[in-house]
C-alpha cells in the first residue's frame, strides 16, 4: 500500500509539474510572441515592443518637461490681453486635461499603445492611415521649430559673437545630435541624467521669473491693449504648443512598467505645470505687457551674469524637452525594421531585426543624424519666418488635432455604447473649440508669416533673437522718452493708432543685418 501510494504520489506530482511545465511554456511562448513577432512588420504595432521600463515618476516628468520646455506662454497672453488671455489659458487646461485622460482610457482598456493604433480602434486601417501621417507630420514640423529653437538659445548667449544665427544652427544641431541618442522614454541611465539636468534648469527659469520681475519691476512704458482678432487667434494657436505632450502619450504608455499608472503621472504632470503656466504667463503680462518676446521671454529682462549664465546652460544642456517628440518619430522607423530601444551592441530578436547585422546603437546613429540633417536643412530654410509664427503654425494644424478635438472624437468612437446625451454634448463643445481655434489659427498665422518683410527662404537677419530689451540700446526698463524702446516700441505699438505688431523686435524696428 506504501508503494502503491508512493507511485501515485509521485505519478500525480508528475503530471502537476509536467502540466504546470507546459502552462510556463505556453506564457513564454505568448510573451515571446508578443515580444517578437514573426512578422517584422508587425513590430511597430505590437503593444509590447520594447521592456517596460519607464516608472510613474518618469513619465510624469517626460510630460512635464515636454510642456513646460515649449511654453511661450507670456508672449501668447501679451497678443490676447487679459480677458482673452485667461479665457484661452482657462479652457485650454480643461479640455486638454479631459482629452488626456480620455487618450490614456482608450490605451488602456483596448491595448493600443501609438497614436495610429488608437486610430485603427476608432476607423479601422483609414484611421491607421490617418494619425500615422498626422503624428509624423507634427513632429517633422515640430524638429523644424526645434532646431531653430535650439539655434536661438546659442544667439542669445553669445550675441556679442560675430556669429549669425544660421551659423549657430550647426553648433546647436551637432550638440542636439547628442540628446537625440536618448533610445526612449523609459528608464535607461541616458534619460535619467537628461530628466535631471532638465529639472534643474527649468526650475533655474522660474527662479529668475519671480526673481527679477519683483526686483526690477514692470516696464516703465507699457501697455496692455491694442490687441486685434488675428493677433488674439494667432496666439490661441502659438499657446497650443505648450499643452502638446499628449502627442506622445500613447507611446509613453506603451513603455511603463504598469500602464495603468500613465493617470496619476498625467495628473502630476498637469498639477506642476499649470499653476506654473498661469503664474509665469500673467507676471510676465503683467510686467511687459504686449512686449514680451516671443523668441525668448528672458530677452525682455536686463543683461546681466544672472541670466547670461542660465542662457549658456541652457545653450549646452537644454535639448531634452525638444528631443522627446523626435525620439518617438526614430522609433516608428526603429520599430518598424525590428530595431529595439533596449539594444545597443547585439540585437536581442535575431530575424525579426531587419538592419543586416548592423549594431543597434550604430544603425541610431546614423539614422537619427541624417534625419537631423533634413531638419537643420528645413530650418534654414524657414529662419527668416518667424520662431513664433512657425510654432503657431505647427500648433495649429497638428498638435490642436491631437490635443483638442481628436481624442474627444476618437473616445466616443470606440465606446459609443457608453456615450450619454450629455457626455455627447460635451464632447462635442470641445470639439468645437479645438476646431476654431485650429482653423483660426491656421489662417491668421499664414497670413502674418505672408506678411513678413524682413526675412524669407535661407534669408534671415544674422542676430535676430539676441536683442535684449531691457537693457542698452533699446532701454525697456527706462522712464525716459528718448530711448529705442519708447520711440520705436512704445510709441509705435500704444501710441495714437499703434499697431501691437510693432511690440515685436524685428516688426517696425529691423533687425540688422
Amino acid at each position: 500500500m506504501a508503494d502503491k501510494s508512493s507511485t501515485s504520489y509521485e505519478r500525480h506530482s508528475f503530471d502537476t509539474e509536467s502540466e504546470s511545465n507546459k502552462a510556463l511554456e505556453s506564457v513564454v511562448a505568448d510573451t515571446r510572441e508578443r515580444l517578437l513577432p514573426r512578422d517584422p512588420e508587425a513590430v511597430a504595432s505590437s503593444a509590447d515592443v520594447t521592456v517596460r521600463e519607464c516608472s510613474k515618476e518618469q513619465a510624469a516628468f517626460n510630460m512635464f518637461l515636454y510642456m513646460f520646455g515649449a511654453t511661450q506662454i507670456p508672449y501668447a497672453i501679451g497678443q490676447m490681453g487679459w480677458y482673452w488671455g485667461a479665457f484661452f489659458m482657462a479652457a485650454m487646461t480643461i479640455s486638454s486635461y479631459h482629452s488626456g485622460h480620455l487618450l490614456c482610457d482608450i490605451c488602456i482598456r483596448r491595448e493600443v499603445y501609438s497614436w495610429p493604433a488608437v486610430g485603427e480602434c476608432a476607423f479601422g486601417k483609414r484611421g491607421w492611415t490617418f494619425l500615422e501621417v498626422l503624428q509624423t507630420v507634427n513632429f517633422a514640423l515640430s524638429g523644424i521649430v526645434q532646431t531653430q529653437g535650439a539655434g536661438m538659445l546659442w544667439q542669445t548667449a553669445f550675441d556679442h559673437s560675430p556669429v549669425c544665427q544660421w551659423q549657430w544652427l550647426l553648433v546647436s544641431t551637432a550638440v542636439y545630435a547628442i540628446f537625440l541618442q536618448i533610445p526612449s522614454f523609459s528608464g535607461s541611465l541616458p534619460m535619467k541624467v537628461a530628466t535631471v539636468i532638465t529639472v534643474v534648469l527649468s526650475f533655474w527659469n522660474v527662479a529668475l521669473t519671480f526673481t527679477l520681475i519683483p526686483l526690477k519691476g514692470r516696464y516703465c512704458h507699457t501697455c496692455y491693449d491694442g490687441q486685434t482678432l488675428a493677433s488674439a487667434l494667432s496666439a490661441a494657436a502659438n499657446l497650443v504648443f505648450t499643452f502638446g505632450s499628449h502627442a506622445m502619450m500613447p507611446e509613453e504608455v506603451r513603455e511603463m512598467v504598469t500602464p495603468r499608472e500613465i493617470h496619476p503621472a498625467f495628473n502630476m504632470a498637469y498639477a506642476v505645470a499649470v499653476p506654473l503656466y498661469f503664474l509665469v504667463g500673467f507676471a510676465g503680462f503683467y510686467a511687459f505687457g504686449i512686449f514680451n518676446s516671443g523668441s525668448n521671454m528672458l530677452l525682455n529682462y536686463p543683461d546681466s551674469p544672472a541670466v547670461r549664465s542660465y542662457m549658456v546652460a541652457a545653450a549646452f544642456l537644454g535639448y531634452l524637452p525638444i528631443s522627446y517628440g523626435q525620439i518617438l518619430l526614430f522609433l516608428k522607423i526603429e520599430l518598424r525594421l525590428g530595431v529595439l530601444p533596449t539594444d545597443w551592441l547585439t540585437a536581442s530578436n535575431g530575424a525579426a531585426n531587419r538592419t543586416r547585422g548592423v549594431p543597434p546603437a550604430l544603425f541610431r546613429l546614423g539614422l537619427r543624424c541624417s534625419l537631423l540633417l533634413v531638419y537643420l536643412l528645413l530650418a534654414q530654410m524657414f529662419l527668416g519666418f518667424g520662431i513664433q509664427n512657425v510654432v503657431s503654425l505647427v500648433g495649429a494644424i497638428a498638435i490642436c488635432a491631437m490635443t483638442f478635438y481628436l481624442p474627444f472624437v476618437l473616445h466616443a468612437r470606440v465606446f459609443w455604447s457608453e456615450m450619454t446625451l450629455a457626455r455627447l454634448g460635451w464632447y462635442a463643445l470641445n470639439i468645437l473649440f479645438g476646431v476654431v481655434v485650429s482653423i483660426a489659427g491656421i489662417v491668421f498665422t499664414m497670413r502674418d508669416i505672408m506678411q513678413e518683410d524682413h526675412g524669407g527662404l535661407f534669408h534671415a537677419a544674422c542676430h535676430e533673437n539676441s536683442f535684449f530689451i531691457g537693457s542698452s540700446p533699446s532701454d525697456g526698463y527706462s522712464c525716459a522718452n528718448n530711448t529705442i524702446f519708447y520711440n520705436e516700441f512704445y510709441l509705435k505699438a500704444c501710441g495714437a493708432g499703434g499697431d501691437i505688431e510693432c511690440s515685436q523686435y524685428g516688426s517696425c524696428y529691423p533687425a540688422p543685418a
